[in-house]
C-alpha cells in the first residue's frame, strides 16, 4: 500500500499547477473558476470523491499549514487557498504563461 505521503508527493511530481478541493464546497468552485477564466491548465483533485481524500487532507494540511479547502499547489509548493489566488490572480496570471500553464487569453 502507498503511503499517503508519497502519494501526495506523486501528484505534485506528477501535474504542475493542483487545485485539492471538494465538489460541494464554493470557495472551491469559485476558486477553479478564477484560475479557469485566465485560461489556466489545473488538475483539481477532488477530496470528497476518494476513500483516502481525509488522508490525503491531512497531508496536505501538513505542508500548507492550513487546514480548509481549496489549496493549490505550482510546481509542488503551496500558493494559496481561495481568497489568496483570487487576490494574486493578476501577479500569478504571468507566472502561469511564463511557465506555459496558461496558452490561451
Amino acid at each position: 500500500m502507498v503511503k499517503v505521503s508519497d502519494l501526495v508527493t506523486s501528484i505534485l511530481a506528477e501535474h504542475r499547477l493542483v487545485v485539492f478541493s471538494k465538489t460541494y464546497c464554493g470557495f472551491c468552485a469559485s476558486c477553479k473558476r478564477a484560475l479557469k477564466d485566465v485560461g489556466a491548465s489545473f488538475h483539481p483533485l477532488e477530496l470528497d470523491k476518494r476513500n483516502d481524500g481525509s488522508a490525503i487532507q491531512n497531508e496536505i494540511s501538513k505542508r500548507s499549514g492550513i487546514r480548509t479547502v481549496p489549496q493549490v499547489f505550482l510546481d509542488g509548493k503551496f500558493i494559496g487557498d481561495s481568497s489568496q489566488i483570487k487576490a494574486n490572480l493578476g501577479k500569478l496570471t504571468p507566472q502561469l504563461k511564463e511557465l506555459g500553464i496558461i496558452t490561451q487569453k
